[in-house]
């Protein structure tokens, strides 16, 4: 009897590991329910995971005809799960509201056949938008295509690896506008940062696309190559720590500033980079309701700029 017992132990633990090694964890709902709109979540509910049969031979993740997220509380944040879509070549996040911190800037790393990342938010003032403060690239030896056109605060992409030579990639930063009315820098971080800036093998064989090449652009986007590209201590907490809601708004706007980091400016500008709005103190919020609607420019300290829409 005492046998039996244990055998039925053993058999229950062995059960529970087999369904456990068939599942993959999403974290993230809005993520999860993205799947479940591309039919590929087979059980078509929110539970926090996916059959990783339903994964693992996915070669092409499309989400850039969802349109699914309105507002920030619906925007994802975390892409966990997305390491077991072994077979993915092509990502395109386009048009979805998508907020990544420091913590997910490698979460993409580990899709080891990705050959095109898109990240395309189609204009400065559409709603849908994504915010990538950094991407790193690192261990993507096949990748081709880094499309991140109009995506909002990208500070640093990293591709730093001694061992990969990549060749005939592209990098599109180009956009309609960056934060106004300074000419914004991305810090590409690559193995050797001399070669690359003086334009040596391999890096003679990418195009990069730093701008829209128009006359009526309001502001100018420049790429710098570096072996350490860092953001400062005060760049970095303003990026991870500050938030503003809600987003749309009417009429007035909050910053949630957890870390109560100095906040010595925020000024809000139109999206051809005119000043409407300064705030020397924000404790009362941000009231904008004489504003006419449309999509503004939120940027605080002179170093981060949000995004927002006007309703």
């Amino acid at each position: 009897m005492k046998l039996n017992v244990n055998l039925y132990s053993v058999f229950a633990i062995l059960l529970f590991n087999l369904t456990i090694a068939q599942t993959t964890t999403i974290p993230d709902e809005n993520f999860e329910q993205a799947l479940i709109d591309m039919n590929i979540d087979s059980d078509g509910i929110i539970n926090g995971q996916v059959l990783t049969a339903d994964i693992e031979n996915i070669v092409e993740l499309d989400f850039s005809n969802l349109y699914f997220t309105v507002s920030y509380d619906e925007a994802i944040t975390d892409f966990t799960g997305i390491e077991n879509f072994e077979s993915l070549e092509i990502i395109n996040l386009s048009n979805l509201w998508v907020e990544l911190l420091e913590d997910q800037a490698d979460v993409f790393n580990s899709n080891l056949n990705l050959i095109e990342f898109i990240a395309d938010d189609a204009s400065v003032d559409s709603s849908p938008f994504l915010c990538l403060s950094k991407l790193d690239f690192s261990n993507l030896a096949n990748l081709e295509i880094i499309s991140l056109y109009n995506s909002c605060n990208l500070s640093v992409i990293n591709l730093k690896n001694p061992s990969i030579t990549r060749t005939n990639l592209t990098i599109d930063l180009s956009h309609e506008y960056w934060d106004p009315p300074n000419t914004y820098t991305v810090c590409i971080n690559v193995s050797d940062a001399q070669a690359a800036s003086s334009g040596q093998f391999p890096y003679n064989t990418w195009d990069i696309i730093a701008q829209i090449p128009d006359e009526n652009s309001y502001a100018y986007l420049e790429y710098t190559f570096s072996s350490n590209c860092t953001l400062s201590t005060s760049d970095f907490d303003l990026k991870n720590s500050i938030t503003i809601y809600p987003n749309p708004v009417k009429d007035k706007l909050w910053i949630k500033n957890p870390n109560q980091l100095q906040l010595k400016s925020v000024k809000v500008f139109t999206i051809q980079g005119k000043l409407v709005k300064s705030f020397a103190n924000v404790d009362d919020g941000i009231s904008i309701p004489e504003l006419e609607s449309g999509v503004y420019f939120v940027k605080i300290n002179d170093t981060i700029s949000f995004k927002i829409l006007k309703e």
